[in-house]
């Protein structure tokens, strides 16, 4: 079944579709916090969606059919201290990606994601994701491969 599905690079502009979608995914991939951290979650995206789009630190990918978006994902580019894995230091990270339910397997985050692989591709040297277990094959199939090293993380949580 071919869609008819239209690609674009988000502006500020589409920031609402960005957190919208970007929620959708939180509450799928984790269990759904309660409405207050949930405001808190949606204005924090709002701000940096907006800044970072139209600073460039972040690049997102939508698809449309007509006039609605059915998936999305984002490459937020960073800059760190050079290493021989990475001589520039210049690092992309893949998130955000979302395709609402009825359209998944029929192409179009595969689409989104070699879009933001060849977006990274002019200026970085490294990317890196964190994947939900159903999106594994996709991420080994585009070249993507576990890390020699694990990844270890200290939660800094306010209030607590």
């Amino acid at each position: 079944m071919d869609l008819p599905v239209n690609y674009t690079i988000a502006t500020p502009d589409d920031t609402d579709v960005l957190v919208e979608y970007r929620i959708r995914f939180l509450n799928e991939i984790a269990q759904r916090q309660d409405d207050e951290v949930t405001t808190i979650v949606r204005d924090s995206l709002s701000r940096y969606f907006k800044q970072a789009i139209a600073d460039g630190s972040c690049i997102c990918r939508i698809a449309y059919i007509g006039d609605m978006p059915v998936s999305l994902g984002g490459l937020v580019i960073r800059e760190q201290p050079a290493s021989y894995k990475c001589p520039t230091g210049k690092t992309g990270y893949i998130l955000n990606m979302y395709t609402l339910p009825q359209y998944r397997n029929k192409g179009i985050g595969r689409t989104i994601l070699q879009q933001l692989v060849a977006d990274a591709a002019l200026s970085l040297d490294l990317l890196e994701l964190h994947a939900t277990p159903g999106a594994v094959p996709l991420y080994e199939a585009s070249g993507f491969a576990s890390p020699v090293s694990r990844v270890m993380e200290l939660l800094m949580v306010k209030g607590s």
